[in-house]
């Protein structure tokens, strides 16, 4: 996540403008690319100073917006200008940071020279429940609107991500933009806060990156609220690359969360997308 509180020049953060939010009383336009899922916080009006800046409600905001899942924490913060041309630039020379933790007890840290520091416990705010049926685009950013809404990666644990698929054809699919970027690692999970119940969780797979386009180069395990579900799952052998991929099973709730885990056997584990509906009947 990161906050500008004055820039100029053509120079812009990662994505596009999706939202404007009001934060301690300064306009805000929300970002958010796909570079690893970026948001950032742009002034509309120059803020020339700040002396205390509450870091909390951009953490809530980003949350709710689905563009940062509520298991994160903060480990670092960093303060700056970048870039510029010509000359030293500018320069932090220090500043501080107190993170209080909802028990009420805080911690510190300080940056100095090249202005980065670190606190001391804490956690983001959680988002709630989410909303039965939704969808998450893993790997890529918000799109779409109303039924066809998908949201960006949010609740996930571990992983990284990648579009090496952009602008490439992928078959068995109406949606090819879902399958075109992906979660992927050795080892990563989702942990999807829902209200207790039946549900339809669809996973949605295809394999994209151009060194494992064949059978065998990328085998992986999922399992589902503890409960082993694919296994040797190899996505090449069932359809071939550039191919939407679905698996589906009724998940019942009974602990407040939809649990993915994802395993490499041969390689790493990949996801394209995860759909969540009530289940017939509910």
């Amino acid at each position: 996540m990161m906050i500008w509180l004055d820039h100029n020049g053509s120079i812009q953060p990662a994505g596009g403008v999706v939202a404007t939010t009001t934060i301690d009383g300064i306009e805000f336009n929300v970002w958010y690319g796909n570079n690893g899922g970026t948001v950032s916080y742009v002034a509309v009006k120059p803020v020339d100073s700040v002396t205390s800046l509450d870091l909390g409600p951009f953490a809530a905001d980003a949350v709710n917006r689905h563009y940062l899942p509520s298991t994160d924490y903060l480990i670092d913060v960093e303060a700056g200008f970048e870039p510029w041309v010509g000359g030293q630039g500018l320069t932090v020379h220090n500043f501080n940071v107190t993170v209080a933790s909802n028990d009420g007890t805080s911690g510190g840290g300080g940056g100095s020279g090249g202005g980065s520091g670190s606190g001391g416990g804490g956690g983001s705010p959680g988002t709630g429940d989410l909303k039965v049926p939704f969808r998450i685009n893993a790997g890529g950013g918000a799109s779409g609107s109303g039924a066809n809404a998908w949201l960006a990666d949010t609740d996930y644990s571990g992983g990284a991500t990648d579009d090496q698929a952009a602008g490439k054809t992928i078959s068995g699919t109406s949606i090819p933009a879902i399958y075109q970027d992906e979660r992927y690692g050795t080892s990563f999970s989702y942990k999807l806060p829902v209200a207790n119940g039946l549900y339809q969780l669809q996973l949605d797979f295809g394999e994209i990156y151009p060194n494992c386009l064949k059978p065998g180069c990328r085998v992986f395990n999922v399992a589902v609220n503890g409960v082993p579900w694919l296994s040797n799952f190899d996505i090449s052998s069932r359809v071939g690359p550039y191919t939407a991929l679905t698996e589906s099973q009724t998940v019942k709730v009974t602990d407040g969360e939809i649990a993915i885990d994802f395993t490499g056997v041969v390689g790493s584990a990949q996801v394209a997308g995860i759909e969540v509906t009530a289940a017939t009947g509910q």
